[in-house]
């Protein structure tokens, strides 16, 4: 029986094995299929680079993205907002983001959508939509612009 039950252990271990290396290659294939599908549709210049905002979701996707929460939030009025503020509003409303690790996700979307152009950066950790965010930064300073000036950039 020893010998059988060695030749058992050593089947179930290597079903295990190629388990585990068919797993690790379907990931590392859906890596690359994803890397593809973005080489695809990368803009070939500069100026072919979209600064639209991500599109509203359509009747085959029923949650919204980050960036399309955060879009929506700080559009709704004249306010700074951090990525904390952001996730405790959308839990407050009763529509917590679907993510893993909310903060983290909100934090790298507000730096992509300042990238973007879609977000202002007011000050460290607090962003605004960009038309908001002269009125922002009079709140926070405590001072009124000329319309055509531009308030100082300290970010």
């Amino acid at each position: 029986m020893d010998e059988l039950d060695e030749i058992i252990s050593d089947l179930r271990g290597r079903a295990r094995a190629h388990r585990r290396t068919a797993s690790e290659r379907i990931a590392a294939a859906e890596r690359l299929e994803a890397a593809a599908d973005l080489l695809e549709n990368k803009p070939q210049s500069p100026d072919e680079v979209e600064d639209t905002p991500p599109p509203e979701p359509t009747s085959s996707t029923s949650r919204l993205s980050v960036m399309q929460m955060i879009l929506s939030l700080v559009r709704e009025a004249p306010r700074g907002w951090t990525a904390d503020e952001i996730v405790e509003e959308y839990t407050r409303r009763g529509t917590p983001m679907e993510v893993a690790d909310p903060t983290k996700a909100v934090f790298n979307a507000l730096s992509r959508g300042n990238k973007k152009g879609w977000l202002t950066k007011i000050d460290r950790g607090v962003y605004a939509a960009p038309e908001h965010a002269k009125a922002v930064k009079e709140s926070i300073l405590g001072v009124e612009f000329l319309e055509d000036e531009e308030p100082p950039d300290d970010t």
